[in-house]
């Protein structure tokens, strides 16, 4: 989440509010015995076996308050990967916006969902994925509490999103092998999720409320994770541009 726009509301919320204590909250991670489908579709069992986490809090713009809209999450993993879903509830849901499609475009235009993993617990350091209604894919690293952050790390990563009749869905497979991580048994994560409604310039995340939507330190806890480093692969992304031009021949 790129935009200066976005920054500059943040830093005006931020000076007119007070900060608040916060309790840090707690996911348990759910070790899926069968995966579910990337479809953009929460029909399947293993999502029957994830607690939704909810009750999102605003960073903008009325900070510390309830999120305007509900949100649910559910995260479960295997040996391979880190499942993440989230159900974006919706009054109206004809005014979803969906128009990026870009890939590490500026997804903050649109309604927008994030996952941020700081895989050491280290309170400092971390990676981001980003998606919309149209699947557009966005990641990047965090350091420095979220003082530096760059979206120039690509990883191959699988999603999904879809409509429903109140609001939308998205699934993430995030495989375990293009992280680097803390790894062993009953291992904790700092974890936090992210929503973008952009039809009330509103930002909120599941643990709040953050000084910034990047400040790891204020992340929540994900627990109980059984996991162990994956052998290093090299991956290559596909991707092309073209142009073309009225009256010109094109490349």
């Amino acid at each position: 989440m790129k935009s200066k726009l976005v920054l500059c509301l943040i830093a005006v919320a931020l000076a007119s509010a007070p900060l608040h204590a916060q309790d840090k909250k707690t996911a348990a991670a759910v070790r899926f015995e069968v995966p579910p489908v990337i479809d953009g579709v929460l029909d399947d069992e293993a999502w029957q076996h994830c607690e939704p986490l909810g009750d999102f809090i605003q960073l903008y713009p009325d900070y510390g308050k309830a999120s305007a809209v509900r949100t649910e999450v559910f995260i479960g993993y295997d040996d391979e990967t880190i499942y993440v879903a989230f159900h974006c509830y919706d009054p109206d849901p004809s005014g979803i916006s969906a128009a990026i499609t870009q890939r590490d475009g500026t997804l903050e235009e649109d309604d927008t969902v994030a996952v941020v993993f700081d895989t050491f617990d280290d309170g400092s350091n971390g990676y981001y994925f980003v998606t919309n209604l149209l699947a557009t894919q966005d990641e990047g690293r965090i350091a420095d509490n979220g003082r530096s952050n760059t979206d120039s790390w690509d990883a191959t990563w699988r999603n999904a999103s879809g409509r429903t009749d109140d609001g939308w869905c998205v699934e993430y497979a995030i495989p375990l092998r293009v992280l680097r991580f803390k790894s062993g048994e009953d291992v904790t994560w700092g974890v936090n999720f992210l929503r973008v409604y952009p039809r009330r310039q509103e930002i909120c995340s599941w643990n709040g409320p953050l000084e910034h939507h990047y400040r790891v330190s204020q992340y929540g806890d994900l627990t109980g994770l059984n996991v162990r480093t994956r052998s290093k692969r090299y991956d290559f992304i596909p991707y092309a541009i073209a142009r073309f031009q009225e009256n010109e021949k094109s490349d």
